[in-house]
């Protein structure tokens, strides 16, 4: 339920605006294989957004605007942020080697065959 109606929180600000993350996230994946910068840039973003839930105190918790302390962040939360870092580390490690086959290339191409 938080997963379906969490985008309306975002209105009551506070911790409702880390929601963001998720349509973040969700962008990162469709955006990996078309452009693998702006995916890294958008993981990014959602680990930043989903970690700044630590920084409220309370949350909206009902419909009538009633704000509830955050007393812990159980393990719906930190997996979560794991499942954002993840793709965070994905996405930078998908590039690194993308990165390091372009240089690998590149290197071949230069060497010049005195052979012939």
């Amino acid at each position: 339920m938080a997963f379906l109606l969490g985008w309306f929180a975002m209105i009551s600000g506070g911790a409702g605006i880390s929601w963001i993350a998720n349509p973040l996230l969700f962008a990162a994946w469709i955006t990996l294989k078309k452009n693998m910068k702006a995916s890294m840039f958008l993981s990014m973003l959602t680990v930043l957004m989903s970690l700044s839930f630590l920084l409220f105190d309370s949350i909206t918790d009902n419909e009538n605007g009633q704000k509830k302390e955050i007393i812990s962040c159980q393990a719906g939360y930190w997996l979560w942020v794991t499942s954002a870092a993840v793709m965070l580390v994905g996405t930078y490690t998908l590039m690194l080697r993308y990165n390091t086959r372009k240089l690998h290339e590149k290197k071949q191409h230069k060497q010049v065959d005195f052979t012939h």
